[in-house]
């Protein structure tokens, strides 16, 4: 099983519309495919606005061989819906990846995987 984190973002809506979007991905992500998912709450940067926790960082745990390729097809269809998301992939070197709807492409995506391979989230 891999397992890692990613961030959902967008700079155009609410925090509270933020979380929304959030746990219907997580609910999409369990209904429809061998990916758990699941929120994690994150300390936000404290000059920022708000309450200072987020939970649009999901737990993201591929369940069978199949999970990445189910993983990429909802991404995909998020991002199609709402191009202004983002799904930020971080790697435990403080690398980033971001996807979005301009460069959503199986390449991006093995890129972002291969970033979170060795994250250790326990």
């Amino acid at each position: 099983m891999q397992k890692f984190t990613i961030r959902l973002t967008n700079e155009k809506i609410d925090t509270e519309s933020l979380a929304k979007y959030s746990q219907e991905f997580i609910d999409t992500c369990l209904v429809d495919s061998d990916v758990d998912a699941r929120p994690q709450p994150v300390k936000l940067d404290s000059t920022k606005k708000g309450d200072g926790v987020s939970f649009a960082a999901i737990i993201i745990t591929f369940i069978s061989s199949g999970s990445a390729i189910a993983f990429f097809d909802i991404l995909k269809t998020y991002l199609l819906k709402d191009k202004s998301l983002e799904f930020e992939f971080s790697g435990k070197n403080g690398e980033k990846i971001t996807l979005n709807a301009t460069n959503l492409t199986k390449e991006q995506f093995d890129k972002a995987l291969t970033l979170v391979r060795n994250e250790d989230i326990s």
